[in-house]
């Protein structure tokens, strides 16, 4: 799905129009990306963390020439943490996967995103959409659920969501594992494959 089949459906399920939509989609990028160059993070509910990784000026090789080093210079990337909420939107055997990892005793806690700064949720990044595009404040929570729920409906059928001068939502297939059963070694237990959420950004901050 591209920039515009995202905008055409995110339209017609909240009920506005494509004009506002656009315009609330692209005000809400801005804001996003503003938010995580000042170093904060912008938390929204059924996806996840935008968050800024630096990372410092280091040697690396050449591929071309394995022998010669150069200087690999830092940067500041805006990266994301999918929240569980999208992971389940997304993946059709969250649950049984989740009963499975209990059964095991494996740790299936959530990541947590070590990233400092001020945290902007989704209502203050609503708020502050509203009142830079002068649209009502229910308008913009509307579309930009509506947002949320296409992207989620549309990783969950295993494509992606291109979204121009942004990045790329896509969903990483990882396949079924076997392991034995805690208390019955000789019995074999199946985690099934899942999909896997993830956003690769266009910024690079300088």
């Amino acid at each position: 799905m591209n920039n515009d089949e995202l905008v055409t459906a995110v339209s017609r399920d909240a009920g506005y129009t494509e004009k506002d939509t656009a315009l609330i989609i692209q005000q809400h990028i801005n804001i996003v990306k503003e938010q995580v160059k000042c170093n904060h993070k912008v938390e929204i509910s059924g996806l996840g963390t935008f968050f800024l990784k630096k990372t410092m000026k280091r040697q690396g090789i050449n591929p071309r020439y394995p022998d010669q080093i150069v200087m690999i210079p830092g940067m500041q990337r805006m990266m994301f943490l999918p929240d569980e909420s999208f992971k389940k939107a997304v993946d059709p055997n969250y649950e049984d996967r989740l009963r499975i990892y209990e059964m095991l005793g494996e740790d299936y806690e959530p990541s947590k995103n070590s990233s400092k700064g001020t945290k902007v949720n989704k209502e203050k990044l609503v708020k502050i959409t509203s009142e830079k595009t002068g649209i009502e404040l229910q308008a913009v929570d509307r579309i930009l659920s509506a947002y949320i729920r296409n992207i989620q409906e549309t990783l969950r059928k295993g494509d992606s969501v291109l979204i121009c001068d942004f990045g790329v939502f896509k969903v990483r297939v990882n396949k079924a594992r076997n392991f034995r059963h805690p208390e019955d070694p000789k019995t074999k237990v199946t985690i099934p494959s899942f999909l896997a959420p993830y956003f690769t950004s266009e910024d690079v901050f300088d």
